[in-house]
């Protein structure tokens, strides 16, 4: 019982306090000491728990990591931080702009090494503590750590590889950058070393399966490393064993339109769907920013680019929620309707959607066309018709014939069906580098430069800037150049002085 209360009071909220809650007005401090604590389970437990929390916490770096760079959205002026976000979108960026901050997802990785170090010794102190649960509480925690060295390659491109939590005053700091693929090597080493300890689901509910790292979440964060990668065959793989996973299906209705729409904006709507896979929680006391982000704000809206790519096809469901209007500037509905008939949502405790099925077939797809070998027709057929579908989309019939005519299908059926949840920029530029950047790279320019925020005079100096490849990355804060003489600033912003 005081495990459930620990997760449901960290992960969903719901403030439940326990014996041993005091280490939260403590940790992660750094007069930690390993004598003062990790002696129980509990204290494990906790721990694991505040590295979801800190996760919860990055949703709106995750967010603007993944969106804001791309064409897809169009930055409303009074929204918090607008000028920082539409210097992104220009690339004028600066080691001075917060989104240039990877401390989010460091804080994340803090807590995953501290369990990943001294959850095995408590099991010597701690006789309800046995190997079994320790090595399923390590298992997420490299998930936990390997997603946001994942997200750090994807912003930064190279970082520090930390694997100590550096807990106490005299803990040295000071590491110098890995390179992405160090990285992912690394990374994918620990998540198929620790496969075999992670769970399938939670018995203690639907929240825990769809909020902690499951097997499943396993294979979808291993097959999308594989994908950024460039390893077709293993990211296939890693999607076949979803594939055939008991209790994770696409989520559709199919007695009449309504019923259609219900069936797919339940993925936003209630969340933990059959077909998610890792999502974020929040609840009503554990809100996130959404119904400003999304709505009283208009922080973000769609953009014309991508309403031209949602609107294609009138009969499409996905137009309704995706965008209120095909001309842009429209409210992005998935986040701000409480349900698929319209009805105003009056607490942003929507779940934040990491994986989910129609995403590992939209991959799947993907790294087909890529490796080679599996025909266009077939694709669409088993991996892009089945999401079209369920969204009432007329069926592609005839697939294109060249790599990256499918490719730009590929890329408009991401964009349909999972617009605004963190993903274009990521897909623009996983495609543009392909076989570094020597096919793709003009595709992705030429995507980016549809943006709201370009103006027509400033196109060919932004055009100029994303011919330089490592401008398409983050810079290093000078705060962390400051504080670690082995960083070296990214190339691009080196050259620019800073």
């Amino acid at each position: 019982m005081r495990k459930i209360k620990y997760f449901i009071s960290l992960i969903i909220g719901v403030f439940i306090m326990t014996s041993c809650s005091d280490w939260l007005t403590v940790y992660p401090n750094n007069d930690q000491t390993t004598d003062q604590f990790w002696r129980s389970r509990e204290e494990v437990e906790g721990v694991l728990a505040n590295g979801y929390v800190s996760l919860r916490d990055a949703v709106d770096y995750l967010f603007v990591w993944g969106e804001v760079r791309g064409n897809s959205l169009s930055l409303g002026t009074s929204g918090l931080n607008y000028s920082n976000m539409q210097k992104m979108n220009v690339l004028d960026i600066t080691p001075s702009n917060p989104y240039a901050s990877w401390a989010s997802m460091y804080t994340v990785i803090k807590m995953a090494n501290s369990v990943i170090k001294y959850a095995p010794g408590v099991v010597d102190v701690d006789d309800t503590f046995f190997e079994e649960e320790m090595n399923s509480y390590l298992a997420e925690a490299y998930w936990l750590r390997s997603l946001a060295y994942f997200y750090l390659i994807r912003v930064f491109k190279e970082v520090p590889f930390v694997t100590e939590p550096y807990v106490k005053d005299d803990d040295n700091y000071e590491t110098a950058k890995s390179t992405e693929y160090e990285i992912m090597e690394w990374i994918l080493e620990d998540l198929h070393n620790y496969l075999q300890y992670a769970k399938e689901e939670f018995s203690e509910g639907v929240e825990y399966t769809k909020g902690r790292a499951t097997k499943w979440a396993f294979y979808a964060l291993m097959a999308d490393i594989y994908l950024w990668k460039g390893d077709y065959a293993r990211c296939i793989e890693m999607i076949e064993e979803i594939e055939g996973a008991m209790g994770i299906a696409l989520i559709r209705g199919d007695n009449d339109l309504d019923d259609m729409r219900e069936a797919w904006f339940s993925n936003f709507g209630t969340g933990n769907t059959s077909e998610s896979i890792f999502e974020i929680q929040h609840t009503s006391t554990q809100t996130n920013n959404f119904i400003a982000w999304f709505s009283t704000t208009s922080r973000f809206q769609s953009s014309y680019a991508a309403c031209q790519v949602i609107y294609e096809d009138g009969s499409d469901l996905r137009t309704r929620y995706n965008s209120s209007t095909e001309f842009g500037n429209g409210t992005i509905r998935k986040y701000t309707w409480s349900n698929a008939d319209g009805s105003g949502r009056s607490i942003a405790d929507q779940n934040y959607i990491i994986y989910r099925l129609a995403e590992i077939y939209l991959m799947k797809a993907e790294a087909l066309a890529l490796q080679g070998s599996y025909s266009y027709t077939s694709i669409v057929e088993n991996y892009i018709n089945p999401i079209r579908s369920r969204a009432n989309a007329t069926p592609i019939t005839r697939a294109p014939s060249t790599e990256e005519a499918f490719l730009r299908l590929i890329l408009n059926e991401r964009q349909r069906e999972l617009y605004a949840e963190g993903k274009y920029w990521f897909d623009l530029l996983r495609i543009g580098k392909r076989n570094k950047f020597e096919q793709y790279h003009e595709l992705l320019i030429e995507e980016v430069l549809k943006s709201d925020e370009i103006s027509a005079g400033n196109l060919g100096i932004v055009r100029a800037k994303l011919k330089d490849t490592f401008a398409l990355y983050m810079p290093i804060t000078t705060s962390e150049l400051d504080a670690n003489p082995l960083l070296e600033q990214n190339p691009y912003y080196k050259n620019l002085g800073y």
